[in-house]
């Protein structure tokens, strides 16, 4: 659209009025993108209430293990975006396709508050969320629609799943220490999510949320740009 007025108004101007325009021009063209990036990202939180709302319930609960839940939601992304390629720009198209990944990662993350989501120590779940994460990624890679940097970018979002894992597996001498590497990589870690994770161990106790605790307290947070982990609460 603002490419089509530059067109038109252009040859009825002077220089000097092109070069003051442009400036407006600019403003206009970043407002647009944050327009479209704030109802794009709506958009994705809209399917994740209506189409996967008697899903995302059940991951990490004992339903999940013998789900299919991953692959299904991959499947429907795939039909979004299928339906959509064709009207959206392609750098929406890029934002589009991220914003299903941001939303699908806290989503994932966040379903250890579920009822009933418990990590036992004698259940495959590690087997299970690397299951889940690969079929995440093989969406993400090689996707025709999606510029590399961004699917490098998306990928790069979805490795907070390792420290994940490390909370739910370690051993509890060591689970503040772990608590204290994940900090350091995502400064703006909730420790309430934290918790919850530690409350889904089967062998949690009340001692390994003090230590956690403790370590938090002699943490020197260093402030930086705002990461996944922030929307995870």
């Amino acid at each position: 659209y603002l490419t089509s007025f530059k067109q038109k108004y252009e040859p009825l101007v002077s220089a000097p009025y092109i070069e003051r325009a442009e400036i407006e021009i600019s403003i206009l063209r970043d407002g647009y993108v944050d327009l479209s990036t704030h109802c794009i990202a709506k958009f994705a939180q809209l399917i994740f209430a209506v189409d996967f709302r008697t899903v995302m319930p059940d991951f990490f609960t004992p339903k999940w293990y013998a789900a299919t839940a991953m692959k299904q939601m991959v499947v429907t992304f795939e039909e979004y975006v299928g339906d959509y390629k064709s009207v959206l720009h392609h750098s929406l198209l890029d934002i589009f396709i991220e914003e299903l990944a941001d939303e699908l990662l806290i989503r994932y993350l966040s379903s250890v508050r579920n009822k009933g989501a418990k990590f036992k120590r004698q259940d495959p779940y590690k087997d299970k969320i690397f299951n889940d994460v690969s079929i995440a990624f093989e969406f993400f890679n090689n996707n025709a629609n999606l510029s590399p940097d961004v699917g490098d970018m998306i990928k790069q979002k979805w490795r907070v799943t390792e420290a994940f894992l490390q909370l739910i597996e370690a051993d509890k001498a060591v689970v503040p220490e772990v608590f204290a590497g994940f900090k350091s990589d995502y400064w703006d870690l909730q420790l309430s999510w934290v918790e919850a994770v530690l409350r889904s161990r089967d062998d949690f106790d009340r001692s390994m949320l003090n230590a956690v605790k403790a370590r938090a307290a002699q943490i020197d947070v260093v402030r930086g740009s705002e990461t996944i982990m922030s929307k995870v609460k």
